[in-house]
């Protein structure tokens, strides 16, 4: 003990003649640096400096925040539980790693595959965590929040996704300005944006872009002054048997559609071949519907040139027909084009007769005529019809009785309409499409006049759309004047799909989904069901919309809505409602001045049951009413009241409840309820042969009856 006490008077001495002689405080070095005030060295050098430790608590307490000031400027502390160093800047505390900007700092020197700079969260707890947010909140300020630059060969930045289920993108760029939200410009010789999928598994695209605006979803331009394309699509494998574009529309529009600038002297479409060995197609229509494989028009009233061009540097034909081409006025002598060689091509000329000027009849197996281009840089159209008088431009017809044939078919292999018709005249317009039958046969393959039929996974049976935002008329118009329905849609699917869909998809559109309107004195809208599923469903998925799933209202003397089950031994509820939220299951309110909120009555005289009955599986009470306004809470207008009754012998502690506790035998004490609300009421009724007493207090005699009433003291008796 007395060395230790001499070893620590040594130490202090030490101590006190360092810091006298050169002002600073010394530990573990005997020679400390006099420009510091406090010199620590590990003298074995594997030992640190620990200041005072702190919870965040203790640090922010009252205690010892509360009492620091501005003369206690530079005080440090070490937060355990934010696990960093803080300093007391003489009004708060601020964090030892706080930067002061502008920051800037180079290094120079870093191990091999290390990052400089690296944030991490590896916390499990709900709630949104953002690992790193940068924002510039200067309107003024031209530079963006965060500039990456590499002189390296790798990527300037990389983002990644490492979670299999997210289908967020790894990279989202929002503006609600005018210009892009994704931005690539390249000032070198590559690409300025390059989008791979190297997963071979993944069938989607590389790059997807959507729009809910009036403009295209990708727009490429090239504003250079040399040559360059657009847009280049290539497939680079030889085994790849897809086009190397597809264009896909389920609107009335073309799938894909070249326009030419009204200032631009090039073509409107040129394919172009490079293989002058190759024998494939340069230009291939396959139309699968009933439209014209090939439509070339030349809508130029003044354009002198034809609207169908061939040119052959070849010894082929210029045109090829897999069948014959008989004519009988101004070709030839009825037989193929082959067997013509007084026609050159191009042919054109005039006739004025009355007479039929192109009439072509096979009486064998063959096609009457076959019309083909066969070659792919071609995009005019096959064959034109154009007629300036007020006929038919096309006639097709069928005579033959027994003929399951169509008297048109169109069909394509390709992208665009297997038909496409239209009507072009606006002032007075006219129907682009007419189907017409008066066939008698009925029944479930009655002929129709319009049959649209996909046979495919992906595409429609129809599809009718208005493109025109000013047009108010429907997309789909029906109507009958027979006693057969309007619209008629089956679903025969054994699996799922519904009989009819229909979504208004603009989120600003306050229309109604489907609108059912009648003159007549039927429903305008009825569901019927012969299966096991309801006849009618609403369902509102939004957790966020407050309006009603199913509202119904009249303008006439009649209800707004009527519930009636008409199977007598159905013992449902003509209605049910159920709600696992916290508000009521079914509310009657009336606004007017002399309805009612709710009625329930039963109209047939010999029905013994309750028009009305409460019941609850919980603690409340099953029937409660309220009068907020000074009125009669409950009003009987006719009628007696029957009480609920329960019978007993005593002594006894009843612990069920009921209106009437009829005590039948025995004598002694009889103990209500021990616990109720304020206002509770009972009778108590005493049929024995002696008397009895009710909670050790009133009596009840033989044969009389006692009213009890709950107070906040307890049961008390009325009369």
């Amino acid at each position: 003990m007395i060395k230790n006490f001499l070893l620590l008077g040594l130490l202090s001495f030490i101590v006190a003649e360092t810091f006298s002689q050169n002002k600073t405080l010394g530990v573990g070095t005997t020679t400390p640096n006099p420009n510091a005030a406090l010199h620590v060295e590990s003298p074995t050098n594997n030992q640190g400096f620990i200041m005072p430790r702190l919870t965040t608590a203790n640090r922010t307490s009252s205690g010892f925040q509360g009492v620091l000031t501005a003369s206690d400027i530079g005080l440090m502390v070490y937060d355990t539980d934010l696990k960093a160093i803080y300093i007391w800047d003489g009004a708060a505390w601020g964090s030892a790693a706080k930067l002061a900007f502008p920051y800037q700092d180079s290094i120079l020197t870093a191990p091999a595959n290390s990052n400089l700079l690296k944030l991490y969260y590896g916390g499990t707890a709900p709630g949104n965590v953002g690992v790193a947010y940068f924002e510039n909140l200067n309107p003024n300020n031209a530079f963006g929040p965060l500039f990456v630059r590499t002189n390296g060969t790798g990527s300037a930045s990389n983002f990644f996704i490492n979670n299999a289920a997210n289908s967020a993108g790894a990279v989202n760029g929002t503006t609600n300005g005018s210009g892009p939200g994704i931005r690539g410009l390249n000032t070198g010789t590559g690409n300025a944006a390059n989008f791979t999928i190297s997963n071979a598994a993944n069938t989607l695209a590389a790059l997807r872009t959507t729009t809910n605006g009036s403009g295209p979803a990708i727009n490429a331009s090239n504003t250079g002054l040399t040559d360059g394309f657009a847009g280049l699509f290539s497939n680079t494998q030889a085994t790849n048997t897809y086009p190397a574009i597809q264009a896909s529309t389920v609107g009335t529009g073309t799938g894909v559609r070249v326009i030419q600038s009204a200032t631009s002297v090039g073509g409107g479409m040129d394919v172009f071949m490079q293989n002058s060995s190759g024998s494939a197609i340069g230009f291939s229509v396959d139309q699968q519907g009933l439209g014209p494989a090939v439509n070339v028009a030349a809508s130029n009233t003044g354009s002198t040139a034809p609207a169908l061009s061939i040119n052959h540097s070849g010894t082929g034909n210029a045109i090829t027909a897999n069948r014959p081409i008989q004519a009988t006025q101004f070709i030839g002598d009825g037989s193929g084009l082959t067997n013509l060689p007084a026609v050159s091509f191009p042919f054109s000329t005039s006739v004025n007769n009355s007479a039929t000027l192109f009439d072509v009849t096979n009486t064998g197996a063959g096609k009457a005529a076959n019309f083909s281009i066969n070659n792919a840089s071609n995009a005019d159209n096959t064959l034109r019809v154009t007629t300036n008088g007020t006929g038919d431009n096309g006639w097709f017809e069928v005579t033959n009785a027994s003929s399951t044939g169509s008297p048109v078919v169109g069909i394509t292999n390709g992208l665009g309409a297997a038909g496409y018709f239209q009507g072009t005249n606006k002032p007075n317009g006219g129907t682009a499409l007419v189907g017409t039958t008066n066939s008698d046969k009925g029944g479930v393959t009655a002929p129709v006049g319009v049959y649209g039929e996909s046979t495919g996974t992906g595409s429609l049976g129809g599809s009718f759309r208005v493109n025109n935002p000013g047009n108010v008329y429907p997309a789909l118009y029906a109507e009958t004047n027979g006693t057969g329905t309007t619209i008629y849609a089956k679903q025969i699917s054994t699996t799922s799909g519904n009989a009819g869909y229909f979504e208004v998809s603009n989120a600003a559109n306050p229309a109604t989904g489907v609108y059912a309107k009648t003159f007549g004195t039927g429903i305008a809208l009825s569901g019927l069901t012969t299966g096991t599923g309801t006849a009618g469903r609403f369902e509102i998925s939004n957790a966020s919309n407050t309006s009603a799933a199913l509202e119904a209202v009249t303008n006439g003397t009649g209800n707004a809505g009527n519930f009636q089950i008409n199977n007598s031994s159905n013992i449902q509820e003509a209605v049910v409602a159920i709600t696992n939220g916290l508000g009521n299951a079914i509310a009657g309110i009336t606004t007017g001045t002399g309805g009612r909120g709710g009625y329930f009555g039963i109209a047939n005289a010999s029905n013994a049951q309750a028009g009305l009955t409460g019941e609850t599986n919980g603690t409340g009470p099953a029937i409660s009413a309220n009068q907020t306004n000074g009125g009669l809470a409950i009003e009987l207008l006719a009628g007696g009241i029957r009480l609920s009754t329960a019978t007993y012998s005593a002594p006894v502690t009843i612990t069920s409840k009921a209106a009437l506790y009829e005590i039948t035998s025995g004598s002694g004490n009889v103990d209500l309820p021990s616990t109720g609300p304020v206002g509770e009421t009972c009778w108590v009724s005493n049929a024995t042969a002696t008397a009895i007493t009710v909670n050790s207090g009133p009596g009840v005699g033989y044969g009389s009856i006692k009213q009890f009433i709950r107070l906040t003291g307890g049961w008390q008796i009325v009369n």
